[in-house]
């Protein structure tokens, strides 16, 4: 068995939650944009064959990075969902000759991904599952409101909610099977609730709080204290 991945970066977003000029993923944070501190363990981990990202075509910025000139690391137009980017690149993938075992997907714009978070994911490549992604325990007391309102419905049960987090690490059959069986139409939020629909076998990996993504300028007064504190 050939316990090897490549990764898919879905970055063709612009981001209309997060009001800025620059792409987010393409934020500066103490010397290197968030897509770079994003994918950077992935892409040193030995294991990593090769890493595609999935750009907008009118992207003016990742030619600029120093990873844009790593041997491993592969672009491609993406789509214009989420959805659509990562079915391209692992398209890009199965048309070329390399040996593998997984997908692992990782979002441009979680730049706090600690190494030893990604260890204990990768850790499992050998194993029969389906697939695997890192999350964290809900701790905080969640409610359910009304859909055009804040009014409050109910206390939701917080007992076996998990945050879901990226990377998320799929065999590569059992991802290609669940793109070719559910509609392009459907968009998921991610691509665990993809293999979710075809009954796939998925477990949670606990991973860290600090492995945020970067959706509102909130996140990002969050994510440099992070990495301020890493330095």
């Amino acid at each position: 068995m050939i316990n090897q991945f490549v990764a898919v970066i879905p970055a063709a977003g612009i981001g209309d939650r997060f009001e800025d000029r620059t792409p987010k993923q393409y934020i500066n944070i103490n010397g290197k944009t968030v897509i770079e501190r994003s994918v950077e363990h992935i892409l040193n981990h030995p294991s990593c064959l090769e890493l595609v990202v999935c750009l907008s075509s009118n992207d003016s910025w990742f030619r600029d990075l120093a990873m844009f000139q790593n041997p491993k690391v592969q672009t491609i137009v993406g789509g214009n969902t989420r959805g659509e980017s990562v079915d391209n690149g692992v398209k890009f993938f199965e048309e070329r000759n390399l040996e593998f075992s997984h997908f692992l997907i990782q979002d441009a714009v979680r730049p706090c991904l600690e190494k030893e978070d990604l260890d204990k994911l990768l850790k499992l490549l050998g194993s029969e599952h389906d697939g695997m992604i890192l999350g964290f325990p809900v701790s905080d007391t969640l409610k359910k409101t009304h859909y055009e309102s804040s009014k409050i419905i109910k206390t939701v049960d917080r007992n076996n909610l998990w945050h879901s987090q990226t990377p998320q690490l799929f065999k590569k059959e059992s991802l290609i099977k669940a793109l070719n069986q559910t509609s392009r139409e459907k968009e998921f939020t991610d691509e665990a609730q993809l293999l979710e629909s075809i009954g796939a076998d998925l477990v949670l990996v606990k991973g860290s709080s600090r492995n945020i993504k970067l959706t509102y300028q909130d996140d990002l007064k969050t994510i440099k204290m992070i990495i301020k504190t890493e330095i």
